[in-house]
This record gives structure tokens, C-alpha cells and sequence, in this order.
């Protein structure tokens, strides 16, 4: 399996070759390794478009998988590929599940029975206390939080849910190389060391691009039996998380705030 996993990874830097090319490829192939050997007719008999076939044949002719694989372990990062066993079951289940997860820390079974929060970076007194309140009496029946490690309402979770001895689960919209924003540097410390886990989708030196929020959010929902949505505006990333949530079948949760609040607009439709 590591050998494998190690073409996985080569293919994840490319930023054309996303989780349905996966799928594609895989259910092409059944192991990506081949597609090293496979000629352009073959990987254009994927059904993927021609931009995506010239992103495979670029990283085939430039990237060493066993290079890019060494980037990953010298960070200490676990690789999980969709073909993996210990890939969390609930995000296999959805539409469009990363075909490689990195991971620092422990993803356990128990994970399964999950909670996303989200909300605004900019919360009010209100929401804070919403998040003390509502992670206080989820932590009666375990369930682990899960959240971007933003500011504002994603940072208040991790941190409710370490205080209240709850396993937390952060995704990142950038390599594991690095933590986004470097103020949570601290937190991020604190989930690892608590047993919990940082995962993403986004390979070694990845930066926080603005694309790629979206992307993560879908990762944030599919982790999560249900997102809880806690303060956000209309076009928030906390809606679109709790947009992919709606599209993968999952529950969907929202706190009602004031009526002239630009942060309970979100949450209030």
C-alpha cells in the first residue's frame, strides 16, 4: 500500500487533479501506479477533459512519487487514499470524497459520530456564548467537533471542545506543512496534543488560497453526521458548508439570531 499511496500523492500536487479525476483514474486503473505507464489514449479513456489529461501527463513526466512521498513522511503526515481501509467511512460516502487525505495526529473510528460547527470570523458576544453553551451539552454524549480552525466561531469550537474533553478534528485549506492563520499555531498544538487530528486535501506546500476555502468546506461537511451552522453572513463560507452538507444527505443545523445582525442572516433564512 505505502508504494502505492506514494502515485496518489504525486498526482494530489497538482492543482488540475482533483477528487473526480481520482475517481476516475482509480476506477480506471484500480491502481494509479499504471497510469505511469499508460499511454495518453489510456488516460483519456478516463472520461476526464483534456486540461485534467494534460495535468496527469505533466506530473507523470516531472514528479518522482517516491521524492514527493519522502517530502511527506519527513513532516511525520499520514496519507490516507480512497482505497484505504482506514479512510473515514462517512467521507467515502459522499459525492466527491478527496481521493488523498493528509493527516496529522489520529483520525479514530469514533470520529464517525461527528458534529461540524461553523460560523463567522467576526462572532458576537451571543455566538460565543451559543458555542459554550451547545459544546457543553454535546460533550454528555462524545461526539467529536469538527472545524476549519478559522477565526472567530471555527476556533471557539476547537476550544470548547478541548475544554469540555471532546476529540476535535481540523481541516485546513492548505498543506499540512503549515497552519492557517499562524495565530492558531497554538490551538493547532493543543488538538494534536489532546489525541485529536488536522487533515487536508491540499498537498505539502500548498498556501491559503482563496479557492480553495470552498474545497475544504466540502471536506468539513462530509467528515460530519451534521453542521451547525452558528452566525454567518449570506455569502459565507459557513452557508457553503452547510450547502455541501445539505447535498450529501447530511443534517443541517442553524442557531437564529437577531434580525439586524449581518452575522444572523446566514443562520435566520
Amino acid at each position: 500500500m505505502d508504494k502505492e499511496i506514494s502515485f496518489w500523492v504525486a498526482l494530489s500536487t497538482h492543482n488540475k487533479i482533483g477528487a473526480r479525476t481520482f475517481a476516475k483514474l482509480y476506477k480506471r486503473f484500480k491502481t494509479l501506479e499504471k497510469v505511469w505507464k499508460a499511454s495518453r489514449v489510456d488516460i483519456v479513456s478516463c472520461g476526464i477533459d483534456k486540461a485534467q489529461v494534460d495535468a496527469v501527463i505533466e506530473v507523470v513526466s516531472n514528479k518522482d512519487p517516491d521524492k514527493e512521498m519522502s517530502k511527506v513522511k519527513k513532516l511525520g503526515l499520514d496519507v490516507l487514499i480512497l482505497p484505504d481501509p482506514k479512510y473515514p467511512k462517512i467521507l467515502k460516502e459522499v459525492a466527491d470524497p478527496p481521493g488523498v487525505l493528509y493527516v496529522k495526529g489520529t483520525i479514530k473510528p469514533e470520529d464517525e459520530a461527528s458534529l461540524a460547527i461553523v460560523g463567522s470570523r467576526k462572532y458576537s458576544e451571543y455566538g460565543r456564548r451559543v458555542v459554550e453553551k451547545i459544546v457543553f451539552e454535546i460533550s454528555k454524549s462524545k461526539l467529536t467537533i469538527v472545524s476549519g480552525l478559522a477565526l472567530g466561531i471555527d476556533a471557539l469550537a476547537h476550544e470548547e471542545a478541548l475544554d469540555n474533553n471532546l476529540r476535535t478534528i481540523a481541516v485546513l485549506g492548505c498543506g499540512l506543512d503549515q497552519i492557517y492563520p499562524v495565530s492558531n499555531i497554538r490551538l493547532a498544538d493543543k488538538i494534536l496534543k489532546s489525541g485529536g487530528a488536522i487533515v487536508s486535501e491540499f498537498p505539502v506546500g500548498m498556501p491559503a488560497l482563496r479557492y480553495n476555502f470552498p474545497i475544504r468546506n466540502r471536506i468539513i461537511a462530509g467528515l460530519s453526521l451534521g453542521t451547525l451552522v452558528i452566525e454567518g453572513a449570506i455569502e459565507s463560507g459557513s452557508l457553503i458548508t452547510a450547502q455541501a452538507a445539505i447535498e450529501y444527505n447530511r443534517e443541517v443545523f442553524a442557531v437564529p439570531g437577531s434580525i439586524f445582525s449581518e452575522i444572523s442572516q446566514g443562520p435566520n433564512i
